[in-house]
C-alpha cells in the first residue's frame, strides 16, 4: 500500500468500523448494500515535481486528490449523508507538514447522481502533498 493510500485509508476505515459504514476501496471487491449508505474511498495522483532545481530523488513531491464518495439510496434524502461527508471533512483536518500533507480544507462537493442505479453520490475532496 502506498504512503498516500495508507495514510487516508487507515484513518477512514477506523472511522467506518466504528460508525458500522461499509467501504469500498480501489481494487478490492465491494457488494453495495441494499440500503443505508455507504463510502467510496479514492486515490487521484496527478503529478510529480522538483521542489528544487537539483536532481535529488529526495525533493521530489507528488500531488494529488483525495476523494470520498458518500453514497445514499435515492428518495431517503440528503440530510444525514451530508452530515455524514462533514464528519469526514472533520476527519483530515489541513496538516500542512509530513510525508503526506494536506494543505487545504476538505471540500464537500454537491449531490450527483451519476447512472440510474438508485443511488445519489456527495463528493468529499481533499488536496494532497507527497514529499
Amino acid at each position: 500500500m502506498s504512503i498516500v493510500r495508507s495514510f487516508f485509508e487507515t484513518r477512514l476505515k477506523t472511522f467506518a468500523d466504528a460508525n458500522s459504514i461499509p467501504i469500498a476501496f480501489q481494487g478490492v471487491g465491494f457488494t453495495k448494500p441494499a440500503s443505508g449508505q455507504w463510502l467510496e474511498a479514492i486515490v487521484i495522483p496527478n503529478m510529480s515535481y522538483q521542489r528544487e532545481i537539483t536532481a535529488d530523488a529526495a525533493k521530489v513531491s507528488t500531488v494529488g486528490i483525495y476523494q470520498v464518495n458518500v453514497w445514499v439510496k435515492s428518495g431517503t434524502g440528503l440530510g444525514s449523508a451530508e452530515a455524514l461527508a462533514q464528519s469526514i471533512v472533520a476527519l483530515f483536518p489541513v496538516v500542512p507538514k509530513g510525508a503526506v500533507s494536506i494543505e487545504i480544507p476538505g471540500h464537500v462537493g454537491r449531490a450527483l447522481s451519476p447512472d440510474n442505479s438508485g443511488w445519489i453520490a456527495i463528493p468529499v475532496t481533499f488536496g494532497y502533498r507527497h514529499n
